[in-house]
């Protein structure tokens, strides 16, 4: 009798196994913006907050529809240089940061065809970001989506 039910709880036990959890997706951004004053207000708010903040940065492109699609990226992490081309006051800003598999889902398509829309030229290469209170806009260079 035993062994009767060793193998039926064997023989059930795969298709009753809870479906394997879908990961965060890793996203990188980079883009120039040439707002020094709208730059250094969000910066100084990145720099404000807090480790382990739940704190997100939506970034938002235009959309060829006349809207705009947008993501909020959990964790941000910002790597700034400072370009001293032109006598212009730029700066590259790389943000890295991730996705909830939820969010990566009904967000990511969206996104990544309005990137494609400004690299196709059909709308004008604007992207912007919001932290907290602070906003910037600047223009998208690249954009990188990796799920492990």
């Amino acid at each position: 009798m035993l062994l009767t039910c060793a193998l039926l709880t064997v023989a059930t036990g795969p298709s009753q196994a809870a479906p394997a959890a879908l990961p965060d997706v890793d996203v990188v951004l980079i883009a120039e913006i040439q707002d020094a004053t709208g730059w250094l207000a969000l910066h100084q708010e990145v720099l404000a907050t807090p480790g382990g903040s739940s704190k997100v940065l939506r970034a938002t492109l235009p959309a060829r529809t006349g809207g705009s699609r947008s993501i909020d990226i959990e964790q941000p992490r910002f790597t700034v240089g400072l370009v001293t081309a032109d006598g212009k006051a730029q700066v590259k800003v790389t943000v890295a940061g991730r996705l909830s598999p939820t969010m990566a889902l009904a967000l990511v398509t969206p996104f990544q065809q309005a990137a494609m829309e400004i690299q196709a030229g059909g709308v004008v290469n604007e992207i912007s970001f919001a932290y907290g209170l602070s906003g910037v806009s600047g223009r998208l260079l690249e954009l990188y989506f990796d799920r492990p």
